[in-house]
């Protein structure tokens, strides 16, 4: 049995400019899509001070 739980994306449109917003999909609310970021830049900033800070946790 193969069996898959929690699924998500992000996404963003080509037609809302040149740092558009970034919008998630979850199967928690499958009637909508929400937006998480005003812009791509905040969004992959955020990554990657995620990142950052996990790593800092496990390596030190």
């Amino acid at each position: 049995m193969i069996d898959n739980q929690g699924v998500q994306w992000f996404f963003f449109r080509l037609d809302e400019g040149d740092n558009p917003p970034v919008y998630m999909y979850t199967e928690a609310r499958e009637d909508r899509f929400d937006k998480i970021c005003d812009s791509y830049t905040d969004f992959i900033t955020g990554i990657a001070k995620a990142d950052s800070t996990i790593l800092h946790r496990l390596f030190g």
